[in-house]
C-alpha cells in the first residue's frame, strides 16, 4: 500500500523492481521482516534506504550502493540508528532543545553531551556505548588521542565518515 501511495506520487518508478539491484534489496527487506522480530528503526532505516534506491531519479550507482548500505543497517541497533539521526540532525541545523549549533573545538566529551542531550535522554555513557559500534563499522570517525579525550575539530561532517554521511542520506530520505 505504501509502495504504491509512493508511485501515485510519482517519487518512485512504476516498475520499481526492474533491475536485478531492485530485486536484490527488495528481498533483503523482505527477509529482514521475514527472518527477525523488526525493529522498528531498523526497519524504517531498511525502508528507506530501499524506497531510495527505486526513487525516479536513482542512478545505477544508487542501487549498488542501496544493496550495501541494506546489509549495514541489518548490524545496526535501534541506539546506533539513533545516534546517526541525532549526528545528521544537528549537521542539518536540526537541533532541540534549545540546544545552540554545536562547536566541538575537539573535545569528545562536550561531543557526548550536545548528543545525548539532542536525542533527550542526556546520557553521555550510552552514546559512548553506540558510539564504539559506530566508529567500527567505519560510520563515524575515531577518537583522535590515546585517551579517548579528543575528537577531530576539522571533522566537515560532525564525525561522519563519508561512508556514514551517505548512510544517512539514504535512511533520512523517506522517513
Amino acid at each position: 500500500k505504501e509502495i504504491r501511495q509512493y508511485q501515485e506520487e510519482g517519487k518512485i518508478k512504476d516498475n520499481y523492481l526492474e533491475g536485478p539491484r531492485d530485486q536484490q534489496s527488495f528481498y533483503e527487506l523482505l527477509k529482514y521482516i521475514d527472518e527477525e522480530v523488526p525493529d522498528e528503526e531498523r526497519f524504517k532505516a531498511m525502508k528507506s534506504v530501499f524506497l531510495f534506491s527505486v526513487s525516479r531519479d536513482a542512478k545505477d550507482e544508487d542501487k549498488v550502493l542501496a544493496y550495501e548500505l541494506l546489509q549495514i543497517c541489518r548490524q545496526l541497533n535501534c541506539g546506533d540508528l539513533i545516534l546517526l539521526r541525532a549526528i545528521w540532525d544537528i549537521l542539518h541545523g536540526r537541533t532541540v532543545q534549545n540546544i545552540e549549533q554545536p562547536k566541538y573545538q575537539g573535545v569528545a566529551s562536550e561531543w557526548v553531551a550536545i548528543i545525548s542531550k539532542h536525542i533527550g535522554h542526556g546520557l553521555p555513557q550510552l552514546i559512548e556505548r553506540h558510539e564504539d559500534n559506530l566508529i567500527n563499522m567505519k560510520l563515524i570517525l575515531r577518537r583522535v588521542l590515546p585517551d579517548r579525550s579528543g575528537i577531530s575539530s576539522s571533522s566537515t561532517h560532525h564525525r561522519l565518515t563519508l561512508l556514514g554521511y551517505k548512510l544517512c542520506e539514504y535512511i533520512t530520505k523517506y522517513e
